[in-house]
């Protein structure tokens, strides 16, 4: 499909599967520097098949050659359309990309691969189905090789994802477990248990590979602490009159500031990440709280007890207001402190009063 703000089109269409397609992902590309295009799809009869879709890399340089343009009498049926030199540097009106047989086509398993990925370099290409087994391939060319299987899952492997930025795997089952592995010696390095064994659908990782994100049949989205282990979020967002609670779709921004998932009560939510704002909020609220009480060391210091008297109660500190108000009587003795007191007090508010009668009680308990 070619999406542009609000409007899409299809584009291109790709036949060869014979069963229900479960698992589609695209080869990583650099704008302007990749010249290859590959989509790996999988289906439920355990099949995975390569396409060779660079052709969509640029859309007009390929149309200037000729495009493949839909006729009425059949959607497979195609005429070669020529292009003016002066077309626009976008997909041409006319233009449709179409592939009647994927270049390399592999029989991963006897049951259905139901996820599939490629790496970050595009080297490998990890898939999982109903088999229980994470298959971890070379992607050389056009065609997936040297198969290195990994066993460990209960049930089905429903989702599966490469780090961003480790030489690790992710991938999760419905038995309520999803696995991190190590790509240099294929070992798993961690399991995120899910209570009750609830089924997880889907993970992504976040925060540069240091969270990870699962949906599953409980209706939540819980963030991963990677090298805990230890869940430290859990969101229950999505909700079903039947009590089907099912969450069965996620994905994340590439700044990593929205979730977004898709469940079984026909809704999608977008959630933002606020974990920064709130670290950085954390961070001025201890400054600033460390300024006041700078400012009402000074003012004790130097005698200012009005003002020391205000900004404890400003600041709603009782033991600070109490050690003010009793370091004031001391310094100042009998002879000046009633009168000294008094003048403070007589220019509080009716709030502050009850404030400090408050206090008071508080003390004496």
């Amino acid at each position: 499909w070619h999406v542009r703000g609000r409007t899409s089109r299809c584009i291109g269409q790709l036949k060869g599967h014979l069963a229900y397609i479960m698992g589609l992902a695209f080869t990583h590309t650099v704008a302007g520097r990749s010249s290859l295009l590959l989509l790996i799809s999988t289906d439920c009869e355990g099949f995975a098949r390569v396409w060779n879709c660079s052709p969509l890399l640029d859309p007009s340089k390929a149309s200037r050659k000729g495009v493949r343009k839909k006729t009425k009498k059949s959607s497979a049926e195609s005429e070669v359309v020529a292009l003016p030199d002066d077309a626009p540097d976008e997909v041409p009106s006319d233009y449709f990309f179409s592939l009647d047989k994927a270049e390399n086509t592999l029989k991963v398993s006897d049951g259905s691969i139901n996820a599939v990925a490629v790496s970050p370099n595009n080297v490998l290409v990890a898939t999982g189905g109903k088999d229980k087994v994470l298959r971890i391939w070379k992607l050389k060319g056009n065609a997936l090789t040297e198969a290195v299987p990994l066993k460990g899952h209960r049930r089905p492997i429903t989702a599966v994802q490469f780090s961003p930025v480790d030489k690790l795997v992710l991938s999760c089952c419905s038995y309520g477990h999803a696995m991190l592995w190590n790509l240099v010696d294929y070992q798993c390095l961690t399991t995120f248990q899910n209570e009750r064994h609830t089924g997880i659908y889907n993970c992504h990782f976040l925060n540069q590979g240091l969270q990870v994100a699962t949906t599953d049949s409980a209706g939540l989205l819980k963030l991963w602490v990677v090298k805990t282990a230890e869940c430290s979020a859990a969101i229950s967002e999505h909700s079903d009159e039947d009590g089907l609670r099912d969450v069965w779709a996620l994905d994340v921004t590439p700044d990593d500031q929205y979730i977004i998932t898709g469940g079984t009560d026909s809704c999608i939510n977008i959630l933002k990440d606020f974990t920064e704002q709130d670290q950085q909020e954390d961070v001025a609220q201890q400054q600033a709280a460390t300024l006041d009480n700078q400012r009402l060391q000074n003012c004790i210091r130097q005698g200012h007890w009005e003002e020391a008297v205000t900004l404890a109660l400003q600041l709603k500190r009782k033991h600070d207001a109490r050690v003010v108000l009793a370091t004031m009587l001391h310094s100042l003795g009998d002879a000046e402190a009633p009168a000294r007191l008094d003048r403070i007090v007589r220019r509080w508010t009716t709030d502050t009063v009850e404030q400090v009668v408050r206090y008071c009680r508080d003390w004496n308990t």
